[in-house]
């Protein structure tokens, strides 16, 4: 992830691979693809969030999820990366258990509620505590996605899990 990455990406290219390159979705920066862009492979595909891609989310509660996200990001002028991403859903189930309990919350009753959650949908997917312990969503929660440096934004190649678009 970062820097070590574009060492890679000199890498692949010094040595003539021309291959799909998979990195990690710690490497979906918008300032860093635009940085790699010279040392760029053909197809580079990320592990992504659905947020990234909602152009390929059929209409429903995730892509519903995800367009507030978007928008709330909108009004302020920011384009949301991968750390905006991570800390989103948290936040939110967070102030959904101060709303439960108010703000004398316990560590106990936020532990009580995220793992007692289930079927609260984000950015992320639906989550489930008890199917998923400790993480609340799984592999459904990933979509494939490649880079376009074109358009510079990332495009979903698949479906959430990972299954082929058709």
């Amino acid at each position: 992830t970062g820097t070590p990455f574009a060492t890679v990406l000199r890498g692949v290219r010094d040595s003539g691979l021309d291959i799909p390159v998979v990195t990690t979705n710690g490497n979906m920066s918008y300032a860093q693809m635009r940085q790699y862009k010279n040392i760029m492979p053909k197809e580079l595909l990320f592990p992504g969030l659905p947020s990234f891609g909602p152009d390929k989310l059929p209409n429903g509660k995730l892509k519903n999820a995800v367009n507030r996200f978007l928008t709330a990001f909108k009004a302020t002028g920011v384009l949301p990366e991968a750390g905006e991403n991570q800390v989103w859903d948290p936040t939110l189930i967070m102030l959904d258990a101060v709303r439960k309990y108010g703000f004398d919350v316990t560590a106990a009753q936020v532990r009580d509620y995220i793992n007692n959650l289930h079927d609260w949908t984000g950015i992320y997917g639906t989550f489930d505590f008890h199917a998923i312990p400790q993480r609340g969503v799984g592999i459904d929660a990933v979509i494939v996605q490649r880079w376009d440096p074109v358009k510079e934004v990332w495009t979903g190649v698949s479906k959430p899990g990972g299954s082929v678009l058709k």
